[in-house]
């Protein structure tokens, strides 16, 4: 199975409500994810904003930062979390880097846009 496709479980379950599945998955494909960490740490932190776990969420994408991600998600993910916990400095800095982001990905429209 291809690191994408453990993805794509993981989502599905994240999709119909259990975060646990889909951490779990997560926790036991870890190595065979490395490639596509930036969008593992997204869906992780979706997760756990999901259960009430703000502050994880923020910690797992600025951990995603600080190793380097040049991943879109990523910065557009954290800003949305920092815009919704008040910190309106930090998301316009985090929405502005995601859309300076060269992956060749389209950005999302966005009320910063």
């Amino acid at each position: 199975m291809t690191e994408w496709e453990i993805f794509a479980q993981a989502r599905a379950l994240h999709d119909a409500g259990d975060c646990d599945g889909a951490l779990t998955l997560i926790s036991k494909a870890r190595p065979e994810l490395e490639r596509i960490r930036g969008h593992v740490a997204c869906l992780q932190a979706s997760c756990h904003e999901r259960k009430g776990n703000r502050a994880l969420a923020l910690r797992l994408l600025e951990n995603e930062i600080a190793a380097g991600t040049t991943n879109f998600w990523v910065y557009y993910q954290i800003g949305g979390l920092y815009e919704a916990t008040g910190r309106q400095d930090a998301a316009i800095a985090a929405f502005r880097q995601a859309h300076g982001r060269k992956d060749g990905r389209k950005a999302p429209r966005t009320v910063m846009s």
